[in-house]
This record gives C-alpha cells, structure tokens and sequence, in this order.
C-alpha cells in the first residue's frame, strides 16, 4: 500500500490472513480518520464480505434446505381472520323496534374468504340460547364446529347449529378440515343509548 488512501480489499485480506502491514500504510492509518475508521470496522467485523459460511455443519444446511422446500408461510396458515360486518347492538334499532327486549338478544355476522358466521344469541331465564349458521359462498356449510370454551357443536345440512350455555360465548371458533377462524373475544356489556 502507498501513503494514499488505504484499499478496502488489502484491508480485508490483512485480516482474514493475520497479514501486517508495511510502514507506509501504518503511517497512512495514524493519520487518516477515514481509512482508521474502516480498519477498526474490518476488525470487529471480519467475516462481512463473505458470502456463506465455507465450514457450515451440514445438518444446518440440510434443515435450512428442507424449511425451504415447499413450506410457504401460506400453506402454514390455518386460522383465518374474520371481520364484523354486523352486530346488533352497535347498530342502533328503528324506534318502533326498540323496547325492552333490546339488550336480551344480539346477532352478530362475519365474512371470511368465502364463509360467513351469523350468530344469534339470546338472554332467557334458563341461560343464553345461541344459534350459528355458516354459509359458504351462500350455500349452507355441513359439518363446521362451532366452539366455545368446553362446548362444541357442529352445523346440520342447513348450516346450522345451536346450544345453550349459562353465560353468552366470549370467544368462538369455527373450524373445518381446511380453516380456522376465531371469533372474538366478545363484550357483553349492552352500550348505553344516550
């Protein structure tokens, strides 16, 4: 190297190969702010300009190669997200339909891909009354599961499936061979109507 500017490549290949460097370019290094900075970087980071570990354990390659063969994030992911499309309760209600049974029941639907989930739940003596249909493309969805905490159930040739429970479904999910989604978590603490 001469008194100029040091050169990146001699400087990298001084470090990999524990090479010094002649009197000029020491003298160079003292005294240049840039180059000095360089040389300290190369130092602490060696390995940057190197393109693949030479030595890497072949088990590492092996698991690398097999996460990416066909195992797209895609085809991974099961569970769906839905959106609120409806809720009865944040909707306010015509006036000759409100009355005293408007915090006792709520409808809630959701569209995913080509699902949709109408819930109907209802406040009466014995407990919450619940009933869910799932369409698919508009067509009735057979077989869905519909759960929630402990309860499951699953929809009839009409896509429909009903229960009954102490306290109305916080969380719901519904499942078929090929997705998931998950419902919630609800609130069911009627707005106050100003």
């Amino acid at each position: 190297m001469s008194t100029q500017h040091c050169i990146p490549a001699e400087l990298w290949r001084a470090t990999r190969e524990n090479l010094g460097h002649d009197q000029a370019t020491l003298d160079h290094l003292a005294s240049c702010a840039d180059c000095s900075t360089l040389w300290e970087t190369i130092q602490l980071f060696p390995m940057a300009q190197i393109a693949r570990l030479d030595h890497a354990p072949s088990g590492w390659i092996e698991r690398a190669m097999a996460i990416a063969e066909g195992k797209r994030v895609a085809r991974k992911l099961s569970k769906l997200v839905a959106m609120l499309r409806f809720d009865s309760w944040v909707t306010p209600s015509p006036v000759i339909l409100r009355g005293r049974a408007e915090g006792t029941s709520r409808r809630l639907s959701w569209d995913m891909e080509s699902w949709s989930i109408d819930i109907r739940a209802e406040d009466t003596e014995t407990g919450w009354s619940c009933t869910a249909q799932v369409l698919d493309s508009g067509q009735p969805q057979s077989g869905v599961e519909i759960r929630s905490g402990a309860m499951k159930v699953r929809t009839d040739n009409a896509g429909l499936a009903t229960w009954t429970s102490t306290r109305p479904p916080r969380v719901l999910h519904a499942s078929d061979a090929a997705r998931s989604v998950q419902l919630g978590p609800l609130s069911w603490q009627p707005p106050k109507r100003k």
